[in-house]
């Protein structure tokens, strides 16, 4: 599996947002290759320190490199069974929650009714700030 595979899953399967796309790409190119030994991933922490990234950043990068190793991992043991199952697998994307926020018109009542209990100078000075 490639980088570009692995993010193409990520995105279209997993359904995950933009900003974490971004983060797996910069990840994978401070990993450099597709298939890490112990050796790689040894030189990639190396790397990062050298360049003076901060021992959390690295571990969040780290993070990201285990996620696509596990995908590799599950890849493999896919490929296994179908090879002796004959049979496709296939999992379910991941919906995005999202809070969503709306104002209903009985809370619209409430903050109306608020406003007109204040006096008008803390009326400006809350709609300023």
């Amino acid at each position: 599996m490639t980088h570009e595979q692995f993010i193409q899953e990520r995105r279209y399967l997993s359904n995950v947002l933009p900003a974490t796309i971004e983060w797996y790409t910069q990840s994978l190119h401070w990993l450099g290759t597709e298939s890490p030994t112990a050796d790689d991933l040894k030189a990639f922490v190396i790397r990062m320190r050298e360049k003076g990234l901060k021992p959390t950043t690295c571990n969040n990068r780290i993070r990201a490199v285990n996620a696509y190793q596990f995908l590799i991992k599950r890849c493999l043991r896919r490929q296994r069974r179908r090879s002796v199952i004959g049979t496709l697998l296939m999992t379910r994307p991941q919906l995005v929650q999202r809070e969503t926020r709306i104002i209903t018109p009985v809370s619209f009542t409430v903050l109306l009714v608020m406003m007109r209990r204040l006096p008008q100078e803390q009326k400006t000075r809350k709609l300023r700030s």
